[in-house]
């Protein structure tokens, strides 16, 4: 920018890096999480698990993972809406059941 600083100038380019900024945050949103369900996709879980193994190092560490039993079975029987509505509904029932604790909770060290 040039000296002196135009105020409309400055409020534009300011627009435009918020604008690109929160386009960024809906392509990242995009690339990393499953659209009909809202849970994360294997890029965003691997990327999630990189950065807290290299936090932890070596301390330990807990993943719970679920499988949908027969779910290729009502997939192919019932048709791909059914397999949509099994899958909500899984991601329903599994964020009914995991009680969510923040990661500052999961890093403290245990009491001795």
């Amino acid at each position: 920018m040039k000296k002196p600083i135009d105020e409309n100038n400055l409020l534009m380019t300011v627009e435009k890096n918020i604008n690109k900024y929160f386009e960024y945050l809906r392509i990242s949103r995009l690339a990393t999480t499953d659209e009909l369900t809202g849970l994360s996709n294997r890029r965003a879980i691997l990327e999630a698990l990189r950065h807290e193994l290299a936090i932890r190092k070596y301390r330990d560490l807990c993943l719970i993972f679920m499988d949908i039993e027969r779910f290729k079975k009502v997939s192919n029987g019932h048709g791909h809406l059914a397999g949509d509505a099994a899958l909500r509904h899984a991601k329903k029932s599994g964020r009914n059941r995991v009680v969510p604790v923040s990661r500052e909770v999961l890093r403290q060290e245990p009491a001795e």
